[in-house]
């Protein structure tokens, strides 16, 4: 081979990778694009990283008695407006709930499936239900929910190590100056040398904003709290309400509305719901509804029907 010949020799090769470049190149462009990995990550989590360890919340006052009602609202956004994906499984309160397995095969939510949902980020930021559950109105909603984390954080990214310190320190005072201004229950008290109930006395339940079931009988049946063990009329409407809060008709305190659909519904046995028991927590205001209304309005169809029947309507 002489000097002569190397031009050629060499442009052979060349003209070749160029060839196979440019077929690649062609092959990349036309190939459609691989779908994303979608990173499963629980809507409780999802709600706690928001409101913990963004940026976001690093900007906002968490002293503000708004600022859980905020992440939610933010949160809601995002997914409604479609920024952020999400899945889960649909339910239907009156016809099987949220069983498990489910129902319904996990699917997409589609953004204008979240106009008129509430996210509870006070309940995720401070007493987490691992329910990750939200209803959507008429009985249906969706459980089992889970977002893109990718997403979340690509749109909320994570605030650096000295903001988050001072985030949760934030948190740990709210929580301090929460749990210092709840009304302090009989059995955190000093015990009255006599505990006998009095109607000249000031009222035990005045300033009380909720009442275990037992309390609840006690006050139906207008005697102290720790007169339950004797008075039969205070044990009869213990007994009564824990059956209605048992059945759904009466919410227990703080209960997801998840849970109150699956009391109601008898075909939603497959989930786990909690006891009622005789320390079940009721709010002042719909134990008032309970005294203020006749017995038939907290009856469920068949026992009304079976009411009626043996009282001769």
């Amino acid at each position: 081979m002489t000097w002569g010949d190397l031009p050629v020799t060499i442009g052979g090769p060349i003209v070749a990778l160029s060839g196979v470049g440019l077929v690649a190149s062609v092959v990349m462009y036309l190939w459609p694009e691989a779908p994303a990995t979608f990173r499963p990550i629980p809507l409780e989590e999802a709600l706690q990283y928001l409101g913990l360890e963004s940026k976001w919340a690093a900007t906002m006052d968490r002293n503000d008695p708004h600022f859980a009602l905020l992440v939610g609202l933010r949160l809601r956004d995002a997914l409604r407006n479609g920024d952020v994906k999400a899945r889960a499984n649909p339910y239907h309160a009156m016809r099987g709930g949220m069983k498990q397995p489910p129902l319904y095969a996990l699917r997409p939510v589609e953004g204008p499936e979240w106009e008129n949902v509430h996210l509870d980020a006070w309940r995720a930021l401070n007493m987490p239900t691992h329910m990750n559950a939200v209803s959507t109105g008429n009985h249906e909603g969706f459980y089992n929910i889970v977002l893109d984390e990718a997403e979340l954080r690509a749109l909320f990214p994570r605030a650096g190590p000295l903001k988050r310190r001072r985030m949760l320190k934030a948190q740990e005072a709210a929580l301090r100056r929460q749990f210092e201004s709840l009304p302090k229950e009989p059995s955190d008290q000093i015990p009255d040398p006599n505990p006998e109930y009095h109607e000249t006395e000031r009222p035990w339940y005045e300033e009380r904003t909720r009442f275990t079931i037992r309390e609840a009988g006690c006050l139906a049946a207008k005697v102290g709290p720790t007169e339950f063990d004797k008075s039969d009329l205070a044990h009869s409407k213990a007994s009564e309400l824990r059956y209605y809060v048992s059945k759904g008709r009466i919410p227990v305190a703080g209960e997801h509305p998840g849970v109150l659909a699956a009391r109601r519904s008898p075909l939603s046995s497959g989930l786990s719901i909690p006891e009622v028991t005789l320390d079940t927590y009721v709010t002042k205001r719909d134990l008032e509804h309970f005294l203020d209304k006749p017995l038939s309005v907290w009856l469920d169809v068949q026992d009304e029907a079976h009411w009626r029947k043996q009282n001769g309507g």
